[in-house]
């Protein structure tokens, strides 16, 4: 049976195994861009969570590093296609040869600044899926304003 938005998993057998990401999404490591899943429902939407830190990778090297300091808009988007995978996993329980590619990413929005210090709830839902293509819609907000909203594409290829 589902779970409804917003509850969360249970038990270790209703967990998500995270390492996957590396496994079916090979372009995510090394790191993953959310700091955890709060809930999903197979074949239905997951919602994770990330808190932006000073001591981000993808932060090095930029002025400032500090509270001001913008988290990337790619970067909340690649989350958003991250978990979008990890939902697309879940869903069709792929094998050891599956990989997960990114189609494509239409009607992007950026709409607010995401800074250092701020939690981000992150929301992607599957919208349709023909074949090996899943069509999601995915959010980022923070403080109940969106800051980043998106339409992705991905796709389950064989490795072989």
């Amino acid at each position: 049976p589902g779970r409804g938005r917003g509850e969360r998993m249970s038990d270790e057998t209703d967990a998500i195994d995270i390492g996957r990401l590396g496994r079916h999404f090979p372009h995510a490591w090394p790191f993953a861009l959310f700091d955890r899943i709060e809930s999903y429902n197979a074949g239905g939407d997951i919602t994770g969570v990330k808190v932006v830190s000073a001591n981000e990778p993808f932060l090095h090297g930029l002025p400032g590093r500090g509270p001001g300091t913008v988290m990337p808009g790619v970067l909340v988007l690649e989350a958003l296609v991250q978990l979008g995978a990890l939902l697309v996993d879940a869903s069709e329980k792929l094998g050891d040869d599956a990989l997960v590619h990114v189609v494509g990413c239409e009607h992007v929005r950026f709409r607010g600044l995401v800074q250092v210090g701020d939690k981000l709830e992150l929301d992607v839902g599957i919208v349709q899926r023909e074949t090996n293509t899943w069509s999601l819609k995915g959010a980022a907000t923070k403080r109940g304003i969106t800051a980043v909203a998106a339409d992705i594409v991905l796709a389950t290829v064989s490795r072989r």
